[in-house]
């Protein structure tokens, strides 16, 4: 049998495969495979369920699984009149000028191969701790990996627009707005977008550029 600690900021039941398996933040026991995780309603959180295979875990080191409460994280730093993205022009310009009021400190870069602006919301220097905001304009950012330590390597947070996300395992995902997706410690990661992408990363322990 195998450990699992599903972590949500408040206590839910826990489902794998629609099957009641325990509670939230607490030590659960199941069969070793693949896993699809839900949590219980109301449905606010994300991602809506979790695909995971479980294997080679023990008491002391369980597999962790993270849902979030996207509103809830989000308003740490951004006010909700400034989620609404239904007005703004795609471009990086537009959008740190949409993010004007938060006076973000925002480094910019334009070649001819895009435009991509990040700016720091959150770090912590001991841990490596980084929560980021960022614009992409048909561009791409640097390839990384992320450190391992955290309960995951990457949370990726949507905001507007198309993200193409290239890792080592040569699968693809494409977060679109509003979602989520998690990436694991992986040895090649490169986010990218042929049009437009507004969101925010967030890497428990940081990255190492390659």
């Amino acid at each position: 049998m195998q450990k699992v600690i599903v972590r949500f900021p408040e206590d839910r039941t826990v489902f794998s495969s629609k099957v009641p398996v325990g509670n939230t933040n607490a030590p659960l026991v199941v069969e070793d495979g693949t896993h699809v995780f839900t949590l219980s309603d109301p449905v606010d959180y994300q991602p809506a369920s979790q695909e995971v295979v479980v294997s080679n875990t023990t008491a002391t080191r369980p597999k962790i699984v993270t849902f979030v409460r996207v509103t809830e994280m989000l308003a740490r730093w951004i006010p909700a009149r400034l989620l609404d993205f239904s007005a703004l022009t795609p471009s990086v310009d537009a959008t740190v000028g949409h993010f004007s009021p938060l006076n973000l400190n925002w480094k910019i870069n334009r070649s001819a191969n895009g435009v991509t602006a990040f700016c720091a919301l959150q770090s912590d220097a001991v841990t490596g701790e980084q929560w980021i905001l960022c614009a992409l304009e048909r561009g791409k950012l640097d390839a990384h990996r992320h450190n391992s330590g955290g309960d995951y390597g990457e949370m990726i947070v949507t905001l507007a627009g198309r993200l193409s996300d290239l890792a080592d395992d040569a699968r693809e995902i494409q977060p679109i707005a509003g979602q989520i997706a998690f990436r694991g410690t992986v040895i090649s990661h490169q986010p990218m977008t042929d049009s437009f992408w507004v969101g925010i990363f967030h890497q428990p322990r940081g990255a190492t550029a390659l």
